[in-house]
């Protein structure tokens, strides 16, 4: 029996290609247009000059990364801000071979230019910052995740899944995430049995073991990462701030864009019959639980617009 004929369009060459031309005019836009680094940059490349395992506010792989480009493309604007670009790309890709596993090729293309094109993204491109490298990883987890899933279970599968989890906690600890929503999406999906396998359970040590060396940087350092993103929390004023939380949804139509964010909050206050689709379960159960984290944050204190930013990865697929 001969598979159906994919569309040019949607074949990988055509995916690479297109997702190549966004990056390569993102890296001329760096090389030829002085963009000032904002203040957080600054910091971040001032950490690059000093490589550790950890910072006062944020886990090591932004200055790692910073690093690399200095390294490459010497200490300018341009090489503090060029792995930004690439991180995208490999993102991109990644959501395009999440959404091609899950519903296709033509979804998959469409996913990953979406992706691409999301005006957070296309801003993010020209910034160095924690979310790049976090979201890069936290697509690598899902796609491993829902390999692991698919296969029954196939430890290789668990423990890429596993690998990919604890260098997102080395790039931003709001993928701590992850693992929240695969129990969400095995409860949602009555697989809890998947937990009785040790193969889970190895990921998760695996993540966390490569994470130790930013632990015992912040022993070191009166845990000074930790206590900063609790007191970004900031929960010591007014509890109840609903100007803050129309504040930070209205902000989420600048990061999703004005037409897409609003068909994905239809979707999720629709996920109960839409979920009778496992696919589509899979990919709402990593936006609802940090979504909704997130919004009672900003209702209980403020949120930055970013912080719900991982939701895209998946929030993008099923809005595609």
């Amino acid at each position: 029996m001969t598979s159906p004929q994919v569309h040019p369009l949607y074949r990988p060459g055509s995916v690479v290609a297109l997702l190549l031309l966004i990056t390569g005019w993102r890296v001329l836009a760096l090389a030829v247009y002085p963009f000032d680094l904002y203040p957080d940059e600054v910091q971040y490349w001032d950490w690059s000059r000093e490589l550790a395992f950890g910072y006062f506010s944020k886990p090591p792989m932004v200055a790692w990364l910073i690093g690399l480009g200095t390294a490459v493309a010497g200490t300018t604007e341009f090489g503090i801000k060029l792995a930004a670009p690439f991180i995208h790309l490999v993102t991109a890709l990644l959501v395009w071979v999440l959404a091609r596993d899950l519903f296709g090729p033509r979804a998959g293309f469409w996913s990953a230019l979406t992706y691409a094109l999301l005006p957070a993204v296309s801003l993010s491109s020209l910034i160095i910052s924690t979310d790049p490298p976090m979201m890069m990883f936290w697509a690598a987890a899902l796609i491993a995740l829902s390999r692991a899933l698919k296969s029954g279970g196939k430890a290789g599968w668990w423990l890429l899944a596993g690998a990919a989890f604890g260098l997102g906690l080395m790039s931003k600890y709001t993928i701590i995430a992850v693992p929240v929503g695969l129990v969400v999406y095995l409860a949602w999906s009555r697989e809890l049995r998947y937990l009785r396998s040790p193969w889970p359970w190895a990921a998760l040590g695996l993540g966390l073991l490569l994470f130790v060396p930013n632990v015992l940087w912040n022993a070191g350092h009166h845990w000074v990462s930790y206590v900063h993103t609790g007191d970004n929390a900031n929960l010591s004023g007014p509890l109840l701030n609903p100007d803050e939380m129309i504040e930070w949804l209205g902000g989420q139509m600048g990061v999703m864009g004005p037409f897409l964010f609003p068909v994905l909050a239809w979707l999720m206050l629709h996920s109960r019959p839409l979920g009778r689709d496992p696919r589509m379960r899979f990919m709402l159960s990593f936006v609802l639980p940090l979504f909704l984290v997130i919004l009672t944050q900003s209702l209980l204190s403020r949120a930055n617009a970013n912080w719900a930013a991982p939701i895209y990865l998946t929030g993008t697929i099923a809005v595609t």
